[in-house]
């Protein structure tokens, strides 16, 4: 079923099932207590999008724009990100037990008032790196001698 140049003031109990809506205008939409099990959506522009108290687990999002978003309370595990930038991001109260990060580029990176606890870091470049403002090179020499 395709729907154009449908004007909707209130729709509730709407079946969109195996349907095909392309080319539409959605501005100062609400939707809520929806059922929207394996939706695509391509090609489209979800800007300024609140998406709350949703479940979105099994979700893909790739060659996508999230710029200047915001992930709060949010319960990621088991979350895959691949080839992503996330330059200039914030991680604050994030926890992350378990995690592997493998051919990322942290440069410039601050970790402050973290649990770095059992971290293992291995074939990394640390050139600049400080803990506590002391340079990490020097840190190895001594315990090296």
């Amino acid at each position: 079923m395709i729907l154009q140049n449908l004007k909707i003031d209130d729709c509730n109990s709407c079946d969109f099932s195996n349907s095909a809506v392309k080319d539409t205008k959605f501005s100062a939409v609400t939707v809520a207590g929806c059922d929207a099990k394996d939706i695509t959506i391509s090609e489209s522009s979800l800007l300024s999008a609140q998406i709350e108290n949703v479940m979105l687990d099994g979700t893909s999002i790739s060659n996508s724009s999230m710029t200047d978003s915001d992930i709060t309370e949010v319960s990621m595990s088991g979350l895959c990100v691949l080839n992503g930038d996330m330059e200039n991001g914030l991680f604050d109260g994030v926890k992350m037990n378990e995690s592997k990060f493998a051919c990322c580029d942290l440069s410039g990176a601050k970790f402050v008032n973290c649990n770095l606890e059992g971290i293992a870091i291995r074939s990394c470049q640390v050139s600049g790196m400080t803990i506590d403002g002391i340079p990490l090179t020097e840190l190895l020499e001594k315990y090296y001698k």
